[in-house]
């Protein structure tokens, strides 16, 4: 569950242009890269580069982005990150990380449909299911009757 959570996660951010002032340190950015700058064969197809602001001058911005596959160390795995300083010059427009609540809420929605529908197939799975009864050694709850399932307990 943990693990959905952590992918599902950044699809509920978006990026925006900045409204005002340039990013600040720490902050996750989407940088347009002008067309013909020095540095437009470090960006992606769609011109950008995205990464988390390091440093920001007013003549340039340093940001800290991902690269493209890890490294294994034998104990553990490091994401690589490459350091790219472009001048102001060379930027056309910065985008800002901002929460999406439209696709946060979308997500929710799903993830508690996903959880329902897990409790119903539970709920489901014996084709003898009825509610009540149970006692001790019939692994069914006993009280208020419950989801009425079994569940199949084997103890040599």
């Amino acid at each position: 569950m943990s693990f959905l959570l952590l992918v599902l996660l950044p699809a509920c951010y978006s990026y925006v242009p900045l409204e005002s002032g340039g990013p600040n340190v720490g902050q996750d950015v989407q940088i347009h890269v002008a067309e013909g700058s020095s540095q437009a064969g470090l960006a992606r197809d769609d011109g950008t580069i995205t990464g988390m602001v390091l440093r920001s001058w007013a003549d340039s911005i340093t940001v800290s982005r991902k690269r493209a596959g890890s490294s294994h160390t034998g104990v553990g795995s490091d994401v690589l990150r490459d350091t790219v300083t472009l001048s102001r010059a060379e930027i056309s427009e910065i985008d800002g990380s901002r929460l999406d609540a439209g696709r946060t809420a979308v997500l929710v929605a799903l993830g508690a449909g996903v959880i329902a529908g897990a409790v119903v197939l539970v709920a489901n799975a014996n084709p003898n299911n009825s509610t009540g009864g149970g006692g001790p050694g019939t692994g069914r709850m006993s009280r208020g009757g419950g989801l009425g399932f079994k569940i199949p307990i084997h103890i040599p």
